[in-house]
C-alpha cells in the first residue's frame, strides 16, 4: 500500500486517519517530509540563484553570442548590495577549469561604507523609471538607492530663464525644477514632457525598423544624426535620448561600414562608381584673348 506525496488517490491518508495504519504507513510519511523538505530547498535555491547569481560567460563571448553560457554564484560577490549609483565595478575571469570575480572601485570608498554595484546596465543613461521596472521584473524589488530617490538626473532639460538644467522631482512626473529658478512654468514643462515622448518614439520606429525585413538599410544615417541634434537641441545634451540615439547610430554606422566591407570589388565598383571629369583640350582650358578697348574717334588717324 502507500500513498503518494501529493496526495495521489488519498489511500495513505484515509488509512491513516482512520487509525488502521498500514505496513509502511511510517516510512511513507518520512519520504514525504523530506520529498517537501528537499522541494523547498530546491525553491529557495533557485530563487536565490536568480536573484543573486551572475552570469558567466566564456572569454570572448558576449550575451548574444555566448556558446556555453553559465551562471555562477559567488560567496561573497552574490551579497554585494544594488545601487544606481555603485562605488564598484566587477569583471569576470574565466580560464578552461576556473572562475574568478574581481570588484574594482570606481569611486572613492570610505572606511565604513556600504560596498555596491549595479544589477543591470547602462545606468548611467537609463531615467530612473525604465531603471526600476527592469529591477523589478528581473529582481523583484523596487530600488530605493539615494538616486532613485532624488530628482531624475538622466531627464535633464534646459531651462529657458537662465540657460541651466532642470530636473524632474518625481520619476513619472511632468514637472521640471530648476535649481536656480524654481520651477519651470507648467507649458513649457508639458511641451518637455510631450517632446520626450514624441522623440522617443521616433527613435522606437527607427529601431524596429532596423530590426525589420529592411534591416539596417531601412533608416538612414543622416536621419538617426538629426535626431540626436533635434533632441540636444530641444531638450538638453544630457538627456537620456542623447547618448542613446548616438549608440544606436554608432551602432547602425558600423553594421553599414561591415556591409558595405563585405560587397563584393565588382558590385562595389558599379555601386559607388564615380565618372572622371571630362577631359578639356588646350583650346577649352585657354581664356580667351581680351577684347580691344575701343576706338576713340577724337585721336588722330596713324600715319
Amino acid at each position: 500500500g502507500g500513498g503518494s506525496c501529493n496526495g495521489g488517490n488519498g489511500s495513505g491518508l484515509s488509512a491513516h486517519s482512520a487509525g488502521a495504519a498500514p505496513h509502511g504507513s511510517a516510512s511513507d510519511a518520512l519520504s514525504c517530509a523530506n520529498a517537501e523538505l528537499r522541494a523547498s530547498r530546491i525553491h529557495k535555491l533557485l530563487l536565490i540563484v536568480d536573484s543573486n547569481a551572475h552570469q558567466f560567460l566564456d572569454n570572448n563571448d558576449t550575451e548574444q553570442t555566448a556558446l556555453h553560457n553559465q551562471t555562477a554564484l559567488f560567496e561573497r560577490g552574490s551579497k554585494i548590495t544594488h545601487s544606481c549609483r555603485p562605488n564598484l565595478e566587477y569583471n569576470l575571469k574565466r580560464t578552461a577549469t576556473t572562475g574568478a570575480q574581481e570588484h574594482i572601485a570606481i569611486r572613492p570608498i570610505e572606511a565604513g561604507d556600504e560596498l555596491t554595484d549595479s544589477y543591470i546596465t547602462d545606468y548611467w543613461t537609463t531615467p530612473t523609471l525604465e531603471r526600476r521596472a527592469q529591477l523589478l521584473y528581473t529582481k523583484d524589488f523596487v530600488c530605493g538607492c539615494e538616486r532613485c530617490c532624488a530628482p531624475d538626473d538622466c531627464r535633464g532639460v534646459r531651462c529657458l530663464s537662465c540657460s541651466g538644467l532642470a530636473f524632474p522631482p518625481e520619476p513619472e512626473g511632468e514637472i521640471f525644477f530648476c535649481v536656480k529658478c524654481g520651477p519651470i512654468p507648467p507649458k513649457r514643462a508639458a511641451e518637455l514632457a510631450r517632446l520626450e515622448v514624441e522623440l522617443a518614439a521616433r527613435l522606437g520606429e527607427m529601431q524596429r525598423l532596423v530590426e525589420g525585413p529592411g534591416g539596417i538599410h531601412a533608416v538612414s544615417p543622416s536621419s538617426i544624426s538629426a535626431l540626436a541634434r533635434e533632441a540636444a537641441a530641444k531638450l538638453s545634451p544630457v538627456h537620456y535620448l542623447v547618448p542613446r540615439v548616438f549608440n544606436f547610430a554608432a551602432d547602425t554606422f558600423a553594421s553599414h561600414a561591415s556591409a558595405l566591407d563585405n560587397i563584393p570589388p565588382s558590385v562595389s565598383a558599379r555601386l559607388f562608381y564615380t565618372p572622371p571629369p571630362p577631359k578639356h583640350t588646350l583650346a577649352q582650358t585657354r581664356p580667351p584673348p581680351p577684347n580691344p578697348p575701343p576706338a576713340d574717334p577724337a585721336a588722330e588717324p596713324a600715319a
